[in-house]
């Protein structure tokens, strides 16, 4: 059964399930008490609150982690939460990508994402913190905005507290790395000291007892400051252990204050002190021999305790002296005694640098045991530094605090894309929006080519997850609820090695979107079905649009798309979609033509696609963009003429069936008026 079950996992790489012999509930209960005599006093309680059956998976996780020293990830209480269906927003792969949250879309860089713009922090721990802020936006109102209490008070930073707080910021090592290295036994003594005397700092300068002696105005923040100072004593303690300058040179023998604490490395250099005093009694005996009262000791080439002799007297020394080594005016022994007293120095060289280690284990195993003391100092620090680059933020200009409503509605005013805004020298033209409440919850938006269609939905979503992650937005105002997922499905791109097209990879985003949209989520499609012929993909994109506004799906959307068609929509569901469109104008000169693109957001189709003139801004000739021009005009009117004989054609049916008229060419020109007096023109028809 278990074999079976490994078969189903999920992945790539092969699943590892080990059976282990059953648990009863008395005996899971002694293990984890056992255990947990040194964790937190939380931790005991909190387990063995749990069922028999969790009880008995935790006993043995615990016995399992122990053989590798890994326990201390059970002894901390604030390691333990609720399980959940969700805790934060849902942003998938593509939306990561579509968005550029993380990296640019050009080169995978970091620089034009949005966390090259959050990212203001001073340590590597917050730079991390603010990378898992942006992958997982919370989905808590409560959450969201003690967050954002603490970012408004820094920005503010009126207590000198705060400004003590972050210039401590800047002269940090990355001291979650270190926590790591030390909780697996890796650490060396100088990162040791490094870490320690960092911690020492901090905790020393922040010496708050609890969270109430701040009052900095922010819950999250003054326990945020509070958290500086817990391990304030085990982080002195651990210090006066050693000597940081001996630690610096990664002297394991020599670190420690305390020789009586490890008696093997006292011991052993006792035992080196007798090899010197050996070699120095020889060399009082080679004196002697060699009537030099003044001879020393020789080192070369890392060949220690040589004999100098003099190139004439080489032959006068002892048969069993060992010849090393000659220059033109010396030649270098050793003697018999002499080999065997550096061996076994050697050895006890040896012995001393393995005791060495031996204590070194064990003390970095005693400053493990401190771990959650010490990292909860460190993830204060990160919170800090995250909240401080948020702050930044929020003091650019134009920045607002956004307002969590309970209302399913967003309202937007004035907001802006952030990122384009802090990349180009020109303003950014903001916009207004309004999605659920009494407005429709989505929105077909038509437009020019590079009229800013995606980038503005882009800034909607950008403002959204700003919001969630308790950030201020590059708003006026803006009233938001909170989202559980924001889905996306842009841009163009095949999988050539599964054998995918571009459409069928369209297809399957938007399939995915489908299945997993809530009436809580945001779902922006951005031109669905260009990718196969335009009738298939008008009548797909009209189909998933009518899916999507049913009213038992009733997500907020954003579709981006040519098809004007589609917006017959808003009148056949009036108060489910609404059109926009971003406005452009076109400037004649003579015989040239020039689109200027608004990039403001209005209501209603757009009256043309202008393509063709968007083509021309790509440098294609003037000559082929004014053919192109002269047969997009000459295919319209052609389509008008043909639609509207349709129209009038239909019209004159039903005439003579509603008034039994006999003249046909009376029925034709009645239909026609009627055709002229309903203005039933393609919303699109002037396309160029």
């Amino acid at each position: 059964m278990l074999r079976a079950y490994a078969a189903h996992l999920p992945g790539e790489r092969p699943a590892r399930i080990e059976e282990v012999d059953a648990v009863d509930a008395s005996a899971a209960a002694s293990a984890l008490a056992d255990a947990a005599a040194a964790w937190d006093a939380q931790v005991l309680p909190l387990l063995t609150s749990l069922d028999a059956h969790v009880q008995s998976a935790a006993a043995q996780l615990v016995r399992y982690l122990a053989a590798y020293g890994l326990t201390w990830a059970f002894a901390e209480a604030g390691n333990y939460a609720a399980f959940q269906d969700r805790t934060c927003m849902l942003l998938s792969g593509h939306t990561l990508r579509n968005l550029e949250l993380m990296h640019n879309a050009t080169d995978g860089q970091v620089y034009g994402s949005l966390l090259w713009h959050l990212d203001h922090c001073r340590t590597p721990m917050g730079k991390r913190l603010l990378r898992q802020w942006l992958r997982r936006p919370l989905l808590d109102a409560a959450q969201i905005a003690r967050r954002a209490d603490a970012v408004d008070v820094l920005r503010e930073r009126r207590l000198a507290v705060l400004h003590q707080a972050v210039a401590m910021l800047t002269r940090l090592p990355d001291l979650a790395r270190g926590l790591a290295r030390i909780a697996y036994g890796l650490v060396e003594p100088t990162e040791l000291a490094t870490v320690l005397l960092s911690l020492h700092r901090i905790t020393r300068e922040f010496s708050f007892r609890d969270a109430a002696e701040v009052h900095s105005g922010a819950a999250q923040l003054d326990a945020t400051l509070a958290a500086l100072s817990t391990a304030r004593e085990c982080v002195a303690t651990h210090l006066a252990a050693i000597r940081v300058s001996e630690a610096r040179k990664n002297a394991k023998t020599e670190v420690f204050t305390d020789a009586a604490r490890y008696p093997e490395i006292a011991a052993w250099k006792e035992q080196l002190a007798d090899d010197e005093a050996q070699l120095a009694a020889h060399l009082d005996e080679l004196r002697v021999t060699l009537r030099r009262p003044k001879l020393q000791y020789t080192s070369v080439s890392g060949l220690e305790n040589l004999i100098e002799v003099r190139a004439g007297e080489a032959s006068k020394t002892p048969a069993d002296w060992v010849r090393v080594n000659s220059t033109k005016a010396v030649v270098r022994f050793h003697t018999p005694t002499l080999l065997r007293l550096a061996r076994l120095r050697e050895q006890h060289r040896e012995q001393l640098a393995e005791a060495g280690r031996v204590a070194w284990r064990d003390f970095v195993q005693c400053v493990a045991r401190d771990y959650g003391a010490m990292r909860r100092v460190v993830r204060a620090v990160a919170e800090l530094d995250a909240l401080t680059s948020l702050a930044d933020v929020a003091s650019l200009p134009g920045y607002t605090r956004p307002t969590l409503s309970d209302e399913d509605a967003v309202v937007l005013r004035a907001f802006r894309h952030p990122v384009l805004e802090a990349l180009r020298p020109l303003p950014y033209v903001p916009n207004d929006v309004a999605l659920g409440g009494a407005s429709p919850r989505a929105v077909l938006l038509t437009g020019a080519n590079m009229g800013g269609k995606s980038s503005t939905v882009r800034a909607l979503a950008l403002v959204l997850i700003l919001a969630q992650i308790g950030s201020f937005v590059p708003c006026a105002e803006a009233r938001v609820p909170c989202h559980d997922a924001i889905l996306t499905r842009m841009g163009a791109h095949d999988h050539l090695e599964r054998g995918k097209s571009t459409f069928l990879v369209e297809a399957e985003e938007t399939a995915h979107i489908l299945r997993t949209a809530t009436p809580r989520s945001l779902l922006i499609l951005d031109e669905f079905g260009r990718g196969t012929s335009t009738f298939d993909g008008a009548a797909l994109a009209y189909a998933v649009l009518r899916t999507l506004l049913a009213p038992e799906a009733r997500p907020k959307v954003l579709f981006i798309t040519h098809y004007a068609a589609l917006g017959a929509l808003a009148d056949e569901l009036p108060g489910r979609i609404a059109n926009l469109h971003m406005a452009t104008r076109l400037d004649t000169h003579g015989d040239h033509t020039e689109v200027v693109f608004l990039h403001t957001l209005c209501a209603g189709l757009a009256p043309a696609s202008l393509g063709v003139y968007v083509a021309g801004l790509a440098g294609l000739p003037a000559a082929l963009v004014e053919e192109a021009v002269a047969h997009a005009r000459a295919r319209r009117t052609a389509h008008d003429a043909a639609a509207h004989a349709a129209r009038v054609q239909s019209a004159a049916r039903l005439v003579r069936a509603a008034f039994g008229a006999r003249d046909a060419q009376a029925a034709l020109s009645l239909a026609a008026s009627l055709v002229q007096l309903s203005g039933s023109r393609s919303p699109m028809s002037h396309n160029v």
